[in-house]
């Protein structure tokens, strides 16, 4: 290579890389499972997992779609999946058959028992009220008791003071009787004191002459 070839070498343009665009895939959403937005249909309006999966079964789907169809359902809506293991089995009527070892209760058996659980409640209600009541009586008695002890100590502090009150009289009574009986002695003795002085006066003076 000669020394021309190397300038050209060192002044060649190179070629404009072309800029890649990036192409975005766009994925179309599947269609939406006729099976799922028939189970949350049937939800919406209140009906129970059990009838939507009778009908389904009644209807041909299989087990297997059913159980899917309800996972997607129950993510859909964002409650917990149900134990979909054993699904219950169409009647010849159309009702679901329910699994082994779950017990159907009869609407009259189901009354009956409603009806005691009533009953034993209402027995229990009238056992308090009874007690309740005897309870009030013998708080009624006791009360009974002590308005008449009350009223018995009324009567006998009633009567006490009668007494007290009789005797300060015969003690007021003696007193002013004594009063009256010093008042006489004192008269007696203001009167007679005189004479009874003007005795012994004269009896010193016989006295002393007899000396």
């Amino acid at each position: 290579m000669g020394v021309l070839d190397t300038f050209r070498g060192l002044f060649k343009k190179e070629p404009k890389k072309e800029e890649k665009k990036e192409v975005k895939n766009v994925v179309d959403k599947a269609p939406a499972d006729p099976v799922v937005d028939y189970i949350i249909s049937q939800r919406n309006k209140g009906i129970g997992d059990d009838d939507i999966i009778a009908t389904l079964l009644k209807h041909g789907h299989q087990d297997d779609d059913i159980k899917e169809a309800m996972k997607k359902a129950d993510k859909a809506m964002g409650v917990e999946p149900m134990d979909t293991k054993e699904l219950p089995e169409p009647t010849p009527n159309g009702t679901s058959k329910m699994p082994e070892g779950v017990e159907i209760i009869e609407p009259s058996k189901a009354l009956a028992e409603i009806q005691n659980m009533v009953d034993d409640r209402v027995k229990e209600v009238q056992d308090d009220v009874a007690e309740l009541a005897k309870w009030r009586s013998q708080v009624d008695a006791d009360l009974q008791g002590l308005e008449a002890e009350v009223k018995d100590i009324k009567s006998m502090l009633k009567q006490r003071r009668e007494e007290d009150q009789s005797r300060f009289q015969r003690y007021d009574q003696h007193l002013s009787e004594v009063k009256v009986e010093l008042k006489a002695m004192q008269e007696v003795f203001q009167k007679g004191l005189p004479e009874f002085t003007k005795g012994i006066q004269e009896l010193s003076r016989i006295v002393k002459k007899q000396k």
